[in-house]
């Protein structure tokens, strides 16, 4: 067992204005990350997908579900297959004066959503289509059996983006009529969550999408937004790779502006107690270099004289014991 000192003058640095920024509303947080989405539409269009599939009386047998489907709209075609642990996407053009579609780009996101079917003993990982429309021209969303999705497709750079993942959880019966009742009832409880104004933000098993992982780590209004989620998603599934890269995504972009990316701080200080239960290295080691940040030079002569203050969003004791 180790132990960490804190000096009052640090703590007392740290501690000033603490939680401003967690206490965000989610409807800004959702503004910062969907500019590019046409929020009102995709609302609109995600409510009445899940009308059409409840109205369908969806249930569990082969009719109602599909692997693949094709898309067409505005000259764009999106060909979409859901297969095992994988989601195939390709989109093709075709001009005013051409009769044939050409290739333009393919995408293929991994995903890990197994389900468990009741009275059974084994695992599966073979989802399925149940709807999906398009929506602005170049965007579509697809209702999967294990969760909603929306994808871009930029003229411009050519290529196909995950904009939003949200993981959902059906039921799986050997008995028809169980499945029909149980499964309409999450399909309506699913539609009214996605019947209100914003996007619902995306819950931790939306992180078994590789393609949703990334974007939230190479987009920096996405990380800041869900990279609280995405690191306590990490360390409770135990993947040290993801968890590192968080924490040094998060000091970094703190680095490059000290006093405008304080806001990435949280995403640490807020995954403290599970850091503390699981990894406990990373607050001795998040505590050595915040100290060394607080008694640089640099911060003394830059914020120190401006009366500004570091956020910690998180309580430093003068003495932490580190197992």
């Amino acid at each position: 067992m180790s132990e960490t000192n804190f000096s009052s003058k640090n703590s007392d640095e740290l501690n000033i204005e603490n939680n401003k920024i967690i206490e965000c509303d989610d409807d800004d947080k959702i503004k910062k990350t969907y500019e590019t989405i046409n929020i009102h539409s995709f609302m609109d269009t995600a409510s009445t997908l899940f009308q059409k599939v409840i109205s369908d009386d969806y249930s569990d047998d082969s009719d109602s579900k599909k692997k693949s489907t094709e898309l067409i709209g505005n000259l764009i075609k999106w060909d979409i297959c859901v297969d095992d642990n994988k989601i195939d996407l390709a989109v093709s053009t075709i001009s005013n004066h051409n009769t044939e579609w050409n290739l333009i780009i393919r995408r293929t996101d991994n995903y890990y959503c197994p389900y468990k079917f009741v009275l059974s003993n084994g695992f599966y990982n073979d989802h399925e289509i149940i709807a999906s429309s398009l929506f602005n021209n170049n965007d579509v969303v697809i209702l999967t059996t294990f969760g909603i999705l929306i994808y871009t497709f930029s003229e411009n750079n050519k290529s196909i983006s995950l904009n939003y993942f949200y993981f959902m959880k059906f039921v799986y019966y050997s008995v028809p009529e169980f499945v029909r009742k149980d499964n309409m009832n999450i399909l309506q409880y699913y539609k009214k969550i996605f019947s209100k104004s914003t996007l619902p933000l995306p819950n931790s098993d939306s992180f078994r999408v590789d393609g949703w992982v990334s974007v939230i780590k190479n987009n920096k209004s996405s990380f800041l937004n869900y990279g609280v989620e995405l690191l306590a998603f990490a360390i409770k599934e135990h993947k040290l790779e993801l968890i590192d890269e968080i924490y040094k995504k998060c000091m970094t972009y703190f680095k490059e502006d000290l006093m405008n990316n304080k806001s990435f701080l949280s995403i640490i200080t807020s995954a403290m107690p599970l850091l503390d239960e699981y990894y406990p290295e990373y607050i001795l080691k998040y505590s050595s270099e915040m100290n060394m940040i607080i008694d640089s030079s640099f911060y003394s002569i830059e914020h120190r004289n401006k009366n500004l203050h570091l956020y910690s969003f998180f309580q430093f004791p003068q003495k932490m014991e580190i197992y």
